[in-house]
Order: C-alpha cells, then structure tokens, then sequence
C-alpha cells in the first residue's frame, strides 16, 4: 500500500506525481501536520492520512512549498529528520530486545508441537496468546523513517503541482 499524490495543474514534471509506500509517507505527514498545520483546514490534514482521492488546493500546496522550502534553509526540517531517526534508532533497539523472547517462545512451541516450522498462529498450549501480547510490546515506529531528500522531493512536488490528490 501507498500514496500516489496527482497534480491537479502540474507547471512541469515535478508536479506530476509523488509517491511514497505507507511507511515513508505517515512521517512526511507528521512533519506537515507538526510544522504547518495553521497551513491547512482541519478535514486536510485529517484526511492526509487517507489515500481516498482528497484534494489540496493549489494555495495549500503552493504555502506548504514556501514553508517547507524556509524549513529546508533553516534546519527545521533537519531537526525533524533528527528527531525521527533517533525514535526508528530507540524502536529498533527495543525490538531488537524482545527478539530473545520470541525465540525462546518459539523454542517451546517446538518442543511441544515437534514441529520445527510451526507458526505462530499453531502455537500450543496458550503460547499463540503470549506471542500476541509480545506482539502487542513491539515498537512500530521502527517501520515509519524519514530522510531530508523525501521533505525535498515532497516540497518539489508540492511547489509544482497546482494542488494535488491524495490517492
């Protein structure tokens, strides 16, 4: 799953098309709705979150543009890229360490089951329930990074796009 955003009056290529999988596009729009939310009206940046068809209108885009683009000279956007490295960093630490407990989990479903390749969902003996609750502790966060060439590229689309949908 992703986004696909449309120019709604691309000046040129760069407006065309933007695009970016689920896990790069959340912080994208966490940084828009962060750092410019006085930019956009309230069912906007709700919707951001939706790739359903819903439309930013060419002054939006073009504000966001010009804002992002004083983000990008200022090091605002810097920050931000920062600021989201360091959470993937503390996620994938965390998960790194809940790892040991899924193996050990996973070394008494064998034991029980005789199965060397059984999957979670065949866990006997309750053990699918507290692989769901180590489940449950994991760290999404890992998954959603950032860099500054994706606000660059988001700032590009937004500044020649004439407004755009988010599909």
């Amino acid at each position: 799953m992703g986004f696909d955003l449309y120019g709604q009056e691309p000046k040129n290529k760069g407006g065309e098309y933007f695009r970016q999988n689920v896990w790069g596009w959340r912080p994208i729009w966490e940084y828009v709705c962060t750092h410019h939310a006085d930019s956009l009206d309230q069912k906007t940046l709700e919707m951001g979150n939706y790739n359903d068809g819903h439309i930013v209108s060419k002054h939006q885009a073009t504000t966001l543009a010009n804002k992002i683009h004083v983000d990008l000279q200022d090091g605002t956007a810097e920050d931000f890229v920062k600021m989201v490295e360091d959470r993937v960093k503390k996620a994938k630490e965390h998960n790194e360490k809940l790892e040991f407990h899924f193996e050990l989990l996973k070394q008494q479903a064998i034991e029980i089951s005789g199965d060397s390749n059984i999957a979670p969902v065949n866990y006997p003996n309750g053990l699918d329930g507290q692989w769901q609750f180590l489940m449950s502790l994991r760290d999404r966060r890992e998954s959603y990074p950032i860099s500054i060439n994706d606000i660059l590229e988001f700032q590009v689309f937004c500044k020649y796009s004439g407004g755009f949908s988010i599909c």
